[in-house]
């Protein structure tokens, strides 16, 4: 049964804590309240807990995850090698959230006195290369972080990994192509290479 009041009885059964108080009179229950037609909250009024990524606006950053490298790899070889630490897993949340692929990737090529040694460099997840950048040597040994941003759309909430990848254009035998961080000896300063995925909600 529900039973109906008016403003001032229910005032007359609120306690100094401002609560209905049963201990006063207060029969029956209050019909249960839906939350459901709240739909113009300020986020900022929250004191904790979260805020679902379903109620995100496109384009929000839903997690975001950071590495670095702590060793070298080096190459003389043509054909692609991994990079070793050069890599970071994300799991999306969300199979329509993108993933923005931010990283500075340290590479050199010692070249000495020969020219045009390049150092190709990919970017892959799982097996799919997502994007490739190189550098150029001009006779010295040559030392650079590149940057690499992409936007990758993977269609998936399974465990991604994005890792680089590199080899020499042009195998000139006892030169070398290395990337990753802390250059082999002989080699003229030192870098690291950091990244950065952020899952991006999508539509």
């Amino acid at each position: 049964m529900t039973v109906a009041y008016n403003l001032s009885q229910l005032a007359n059964k609120v306690n100094s804590s401002g609560q209905l108080d049963a201990s006063t009179g207060l029969v029956n229950s209050l019909p249960a309240i839906s939350g459901a037609n709240l739909t113009n909250l300020n986020a900022s009024n929250l004191a904790s807990g979260t805020v679902a990524s379903a109620r995100l606006s496109n384009g929000a950053v839903i997690q975001t995850v950071f590495g670095s490298a702590s060793t070298a790899t080096t190459t003389t070889s043509s054909s692609f090698v991994d990079a070793t630490d050069c890599l970071l897993t994300i799991t999306p949340t969300s199979s329509t959230s993108k993933i923005l692929v931010n990283f500075s990737i340290y590479a050199s090529v010692d070249a000495y006195s020969q020219f045009g040694i390049q150092n190709i460099i990919q970017i892959v997840r799982g097996s799919t290369v997502i994007g490739t950048t190189q550098m150029t040597s001009f006779g010295a040994v040559q030392g650079n972080n590149i940057p690499i941003i992409l936007l990758d759309s993977p269609n998936t909430t399974s465990t991604l990994t994005y890792k680089v990848q590199f080899r020499r254009y042009v195998n000139y035998g006892s030169t070398s192509n290395f990337v990753g961080i802390n250059q082999p000896s002989g080699s003229e300063g030192t870098s690291a290479s950091f990244f950065c995925l952020q899952e991006i909600k999508g539509s």
